[in-house]
């Protein structure tokens, strides 16, 4: 069993119980504390160091949130994990945008552990960049000491170069072979640690920056020498939330997510802030690690800067070595002790590499073979690098699932074109140790290639995204169960709209019928000398016709038999004239061909949509004249919608408050159909939707599609 600290926030604890009988199941024998105040979680957290949080969204004293942010506060890098049983979709983004790492419901904690695992994971990984950040800061000062003390020795070894003059050829040579060595090793760190893909920012006490990578320059600009807050927000002062302050003050690894304005638009990027030290244990400096999160896949950090400063240190002392014959020899050893630090840097970056969660190869396309992958491939796959590398060309064959041979077939056509330094994307599934089929993410380069220009080398990078998947397909599902739900629930309003227009129309005007007949009977039985009477009734009957046709509008307001007994030309006739009649907005509809006849679903559908948008005109548009079109061709149904008004802006159209257009596009999406909603400032608005057809649903639909087929012109007058 494994042992893991955790503290559950949740007001029941009963819940807790039974998330530490799931965790144990998985394997897990926790150490935990529930608290259900923010008091209590201060208490908790400053008592005692945590694996993990598992809090509760709702409680009655305490909340998911507020508990998220009492952990940000406090600075700790721990995961943090909401499980709940009330949470909807839209929650549960908005606590993940909140820095939430999972969210479960307790219906479904057969994710639990996986997710506890995967979170554990990460916090390791995390924790075993910031220790490779500052092995790399130590490396690169042993660096910088190690060329001052041999340029001293340089100097003062001149007086030795006769001696030694006799050697040159052979330490010519030695040297250039050694040169070629320490570019092919930079050349391959480099697109190691390119792979990598973060911004690194150096900065002292002051917020100066003093150092800054190439990516962190693409990011924000070349800062270098600014103030940390002017090159990120144009402040005067420091962040209020700066968290290399943070790390200033405490000495703990800090972490924050900004917005920033950049030549690309606006930014997130996620700040990793930790100090750096000096030999007496006293900070010196901070370092920042910054990530662009709006992207996620361009990875970048210090080292390849570093062995730009490298490359330029050797060409130059190389040039200094031709013009002024200083010693060969102290210059050779000065190579060799280069080779063994270039050694020692490859070992390095094998650690980094080994320490990424995602897998790192180097493929041999000649050779057909891996030549390198890093050890994470034996936890994300079962297969030791190794073993890997003895499966040779038969890797794809033996694990490639075969539904994506295409895909590595596209691959290697892609390769094929490929210039240097494009990166080629690609998603395939491959079977792990335990025949489990696992989805992965690739990002390859052009490594190496021949003296003829044929590709060599391909370097990689594959990220495990079968989770991710899930749960994308999970989301598809849910939203397609939603989409069937919706068109019962119309359907089912549409047939009870049907039925009490029936019922208003048959019972309730078949009385009014009968007793304006009744009226008519008795005013015919009335003498003249009975006026008051005459007059009474008179007025009655006259309200009973106006009763008769309010009857009759709202029982055409609910179903148009029209739309049953006539078909939907015939509907959106009468709905244009209707129209007309009560708002005074000219309404002309062309309908082609004129004797259109679908199922009765879609013709609901179109009608309704119809309605909605002749509701959206009088509503918003301020319009005069409204053009409808309707037309029928072979495989398609197409409706569009102009008007002459001030014009709809694509705020309103994106706007999740536009219940209407939503429920259109939901109407149009579940026939398989597109809607496209435009509008230009006081020119009007266009809805045009479009939906595919099938001969076998439609009724009579073959006649409309011939050549007799004709079509009709409704132009309503002027009200």
């Amino acid at each position: 069993m494994k042992s893991l600290r955790l503290l559950a926030i949740e007001d029941s604890e009963e819940d807790v119980i039974l998330l530490m009988r799931e965790l144990r199941a998985g394997g897990y024998e926790s150490d935990w504390e529930r608290v259900e105040t923010a008091e209590a979680m201060k208490s908790a957290i400053a008592q005692k160091q945590w694996d993990i949080i598992i809090s509760d969204y709702i409680m009655p004293q305490f909340s998911g949130l507020d508990a998220l942010d009492l952990v940000k506060q406090s600075g700790i890098d721990i995961p943090f994990i909401i499980v709940s049983g009330k949470i909807g979709e839209d929650i549960a983004v908005e606590a993940m945008k909140a820095g939430a790492h999972d969210y479960i419901v307790k219906g479904n904690l057969a994710r639990l552990v996986p997710a506890v695992e995967r979170e554990l994971r990460e916090a390791e990984t995390r924790k075993a960049r910031r220790l490779a950040e500052d092995e790399l800061k130590r490396y690169r000062e042993h660096l910088e000491e190690l060329v001052t003390n041999r340029t001293d020795e340089l100097k003062s070894a001149n007086e030795h170069l006769q001696m030694e003059i006799a050697d040159r050829k052979m330490a010519e040579e030695a040297l250039r072979k050694a040169v070629k060595r320490a570019n092919d090793e930079k050349a391959k760190s480099d697109a190691i640690i390119a792979a990598l893909g973060d911004g690194i920012v150096i900065q002292d006490r002051e917020y100066r920056i003093t150092y800054q990578n190439r990516i962190h320059k693409k990011l924000i600009g070349d800062q270098l020498g600014q103030y940390c807050y002017l090159a990120y927000r144009s402040s005067g002062d420091v962040c209020e939330d700066c968290p290399i302050e943070m790390a200033f003050d405490d000495g703990r690894i800090h972490k924050a997510e900004r917005k920033i304005k950049t030549d690309k638009g606006v930014l997130n990027i996620e700040v990793t802030a930790s100090p750096l030290r000096d030999a007496t244990g006293e900070i010196i400096s901070g370092i920042e690690v910054v990530r662009d999160v709006t992207e996620r896949r361009k990875m970048e950090n210090e080292l390849r800067e570093h062995r730009d400063h490298l490359d330029l240190l050797v060409k130059e002392r190389t040039a200094e070595l031709r013009k002024v014959n200083r010693e060969l020899r102290a210059e050779i050893m000065r190579r060799i002790q280069m080779e063994k630090d270039l050694i020692e840097s490859q070992r390095f970056v094998h650690r980094i590499a080994d320490a990424t969660p995602n897998i790192l190869y180097l493929y041999d396309v000649i050779d057909n073979r891996n030549i390198y992958v890093n050890s994470i491939v034996k936890e994300v796959l079962g297969y030791s690098p190794e073993a890997i590398k003895k499966m040779k060309s038969a890797f794809f064959k033996a694990l490639l699932h075969p539904d994506d041979t295409p895909v590595i077939s596209s691959m290697a056509e892609r390769f094929l074109k490929a210039k240097d330094g494009d990166i080629i994307e690609s998603e395939y599934r491959l079977k792990n140790a335990k025949g489990e089929w696992r989805w992965f993410y690739s990002r390859d380069i052009v490594f190496k290639r021949t003296s003829d220009g044929l590709l060599k080398l391909i370097l990689g990078i594959s990220q495990d995204i079968t989770e991710r998947k899930a749960v994308e397909q999970e989301l598809n599902n849910s939203r397609e169960q939603l989409r069937i739900l919706l068109a019962h629930l119309q359907s089912v309003r549409e047939d009870e709209r049907t039925r009490i227009s029936r019922e208003i129309h048959d019972e309730l005007g078949q009385s009014l019928t009968a007793l304006k007949i009744d009226l008519s009977w008795l005013l015919k039985r009335l003498s003249k000398e009975q006026k008051p009477l005459v007059e009474k009734v008179e007025l009655m009957s006259n309200l009973i016709d106006m009763n008769i046709q309010t009857v009759k509008r709202i029982s055409a307001e609910l179903r148009p038999g029209l739309l049953d007994d006539l078909g939907l030309p015939a509907a959106f006739e009468w709905q244009a004239e209707d129209f007309q009649k009560r708002t005074g907005i000219h309404c002309e509809v062309r309908i082609h061909p004129e004797d259109i006849a679908l199922d009765r679903n879609l013709s609901t559908a179109i009608f309704r949509i119809f309605q909605e948008t002749l509701t959206n005109v009088v509503r918003h548009a301020k319009a005069k004249n409204v053009g409808v079109t309707l037309t029928k061709k072979k495989e398609e149904v197409l409706l569009e919608v102009k008007d002459d008004g001030k014009g709809i802006t694509e705020k309103q159209i994106s706007s999740p408050k536009s219940i209407g257009l939503i429920g259109m596009r939901e109407r149009v999406h579940f026939f398989g159909g597109g809607v496209k909603i435009s509008g230009k400032k006081d020119k009007g608005t266009v809805v045009t939707v479009t939906i595919p057809i099938k001969k076998a649903t439609e009724s009579g639909g073959a006649a409309s599609a011939d050549k007799s087929a004709k079509s009709r012109t409704v132009i309503g007058a002027r009200a």
